[in-house]
């Protein structure tokens, strides 16, 4: 496990540069959690990769902004990474508790996804989406 200051310190990132996310994967009608963080900076994004892995990949841009980078983590990683920032994230603390709760009605590789594991992975999905939207907060005035 990585130090408490390194999960602090990512914890961070995410808050400030990152997004957590459910997908629908349509061409098997699966649900997914993705974790990415973006930055100009390759190296920091290099740090993580080191520690939780994912990939690190250059997100398009337009041509007079600097170059854009994404590391990104999905499924098992995803969950490792979440579970090891969890008691540090801030800002981003309701949508990582969701997408750990997600990750909890995900079937054994093999097994098939029950009925009421597949209703909860979709309420779950959608709470996502809700907690992710940009904008002010309908209740906030």
């Amino acid at each position: 496990m990585p130090a408490k200051t390194d999960r602090a310190y990512a914890a961070g990132l995410l808050d400030g540069e990152g997004t957590v996310g459910i997908y629908l994967r349509a061409n098997v009608h699966s649900w997914y959690v993705s974790v990415r963080i973006g930055s100009t900076d390759m190296a920091i994004l290099k740090w993580l990769q080191a520690r939780w892995g994912g990939c690190v990949h250059p997100q398009r841009v337009r041509e007079e902004h600097k170059l854009f980078w994404v590391w990104e983590l999905s499924t098992k990683a995803a969950d490792k990474f979440l579970s090891d920032v969890v008691d540090y994230v801030q800002i981003k603390h309701r949508q990582v508790e969701n997408a750990l709760a997600f990750r909890q009605n995900v079937p054994e590789p093999g097994k098939r996804l029950s009925d009421r594991a597949r209703t909860a992975q979709e309420a779950l999905a959608e709470a996502q989406m809700v907690l992710n939207r940009r904008g002010r907060d309908s209740d906030s005035g």
